[in-house]
């Protein structure tokens, strides 16, 4: 659950205890030097200092009302500081929870701090792309690292002190003299851009669409590849399971939709038509139809067998989202103006919707088929498919990439431009929970079909799955 913290003896691999006491997800830990307490950050703005002998809160420290994304103690026990959303560094008394220290510098979120060796020294890493070197006697910059090109995500001391590593999602890893802040060792790692995500219909596995042409299909438990398909020729853009979990359709750059035997990996039949990139597909709820979105402007409606070409929707605009209704009569796109309602059995456009006048980047309907939602850069909307009225929009919501809806239609989670994932109860259009990993814009979303594992893909290469709560 969100907020509780579980403890494993890690010799027998038994369950010791849990601690409870935030009111939202923790995203630091760290132990004292000699074991007997227990730091945790909270996106609920507090720091807590555990007494492992009783397994109570002996502290509670406060951000000032930021969000913690990590922890760290001094090497001797005394200090505690904390890496806070707002691009600040806060130094806390470990013994007595007085506020020692607030440390300015950093423009963006910090994701980790640590202390060098001597204690002598605190490093800070931000998504500002700058690490920061602390005075800890006297709170001030010390040493400034520029160099990274993205968010620093790490941050380590080699154990002599003289040396600092620092990871960023610019796919680096750079180790610096800390005396004299110069960067003395790199080594490049070249991740790939993850654009799609799909949980299979089982639920069992999850497929992942790369940027270097290829689609990975994993445990969803264990993150484990089983399978890799490759043929087109640039980027995937988009990828979809058919309901019944035996083909996987894919889109890419290269103007083609691909499908491919998901049981066997065999490759299939190559849907060739389009005349840009593919950014979406999507198949029909009884499996009879798939449906591609592109760059040309057009929707391609294909028959899953043979594979041939149906029917031909003008859009006029580049599509970038497909949605099928639950009863599949209805296919809602989005465009780079507007989201639009199509009749299936004719082809025919059959309501264009309010919008703010940019790109619609995601469309889902609930599973019932009651709400169409769709999202632009400026504001989530949610649509009354029946009485053809808005019935929502979701307030405050913005920079949203990807949206889906989980299983029971009572929470939908948006995908945002900062990489953070929000989960609004639909209800009361209130948002519940807000996830935020260290990732940097979100790419796509996908529940599991309990409704009980959310993946949440970022262009950076990574995969996220979280866990939620019933």
């Amino acid at each position: 659950m969100a907020g509780e913290i579980g403890l494993w003896n890690v010799r027998t691999g038994q369950a010791v205890g849990l601690l409870s006491g935030h009111s939202d997800w923790v995203v630091g830990l760290a132990f004292s030097p000699d074991g007997t307490l227990l730091a945790s950050g909270s996106q609920d703005g507090t720091v807590r200092l555990w007494d492992m002998a009783v397994l109570r809160t002996r502290q509670v420290l406060e951000a000032a009302g930021a969000q913690v994304r990590s922890v760290a103690f001094s090497p001797d026990g005394r200090l505690v500081a904390a890496g806070r959303s707002d691009g600040q560094v806060q130094v806390w008394q470990a013994a007595d929870g007085r506020p020692l220290q607030t440390l300015s510098g950093h423009s963006q979120e910090v994701n980790q701090v640590a202390f060098s060796p001597d204690g002598t020294l605190l490093a800070s890493a931000s998504d500002d792309t700058i690490v920061r070197l602390w005075d800890t006697a006297t709170g001030q910059a010390a040493r400034i690292l520029p160099g990274h090109t993205w968010s620093v995500v790490a941050v380590a001391f080699a154990p002599e002190g003289r040396e600092l590593a620092t990871a960023s999602w610019d796919g680096t890893v750079r180790v610096w003299d800390t005396a004299t802040g110069q960067e003395v060792r790199r080594r490049e790692e070249h991740l790939l851009e993850v654009t799609a995500v799909a949980f299979s219909p089982a639920g069992g596995h999850l497929a992942v669409a790369l940027a270097d042409g290829t689609v990975r299909l994993v445990e969803a438990e264990s993150g484990r590849q089983v399978q890799m398909w490759s043929g087109h020729g640039g980027k995937v853009r988009s990828l979809a399971f058919s309901p019944d979990g035996r083909l996987l359709a894919t889109g890419g750059d290269d103007s083609t939709v691909r499908l491919w035997q998901a049981g066997s990996g065999a490759a299939g039949r190559v849907l060739e038509g389009h005349a840009g990139t593919v950014y979406v597909v999507a198949f029909s709820p009884d499996g009879t139809l798939l449906a591609s979105g592109s760059a040309d402007g057009t929707i391609r409606l294909w028959d899953r067998e043979p594979g041939q070409g149906k029917r031909t929707l003008q859009a006029g605009q580049a599509v970038f989202s497909l949605a099928f209704s639950a009863d599949g009569t209805l296919l809602a796109s989005g465009s780079l103006r507007q989201a639009q309602l199509w009749d299936v059995a004719t082809g025919r456009l059959g309501q264009d919707l309010p919008g703010d006048g940019s790109k619609v980047a995601a469309v889902a309907f609930s599973p019932e088929g009651r709400l169409l939602a769709w999202a632009t850069l400026g504001q989530v909307q949610l649509w009354d498919v029946a009485a053809g009225r808005m019935a929502r929009s979701l307030e405050g919501e913005a920079d949203v990439l990807c949206l889906a809806f989980s299983p029971d239609g009572q929470t939908l989670a948006v995908g945002r431009v900062d990489g953070s994932t929000g989960l609004w109860d639909v209800g009361s259009g209130r948002e519940v929970r807000r996830l935020a990993g260290p990732l940097r814009m979100a790419s796509g979303v996908a529940f599991s079909p309990d409704g009980l594992l959310l993946a949440v893909g970022a262009w950076e290469g990574t995969v996220w799955v979280w866990g939620i709560p019933r």
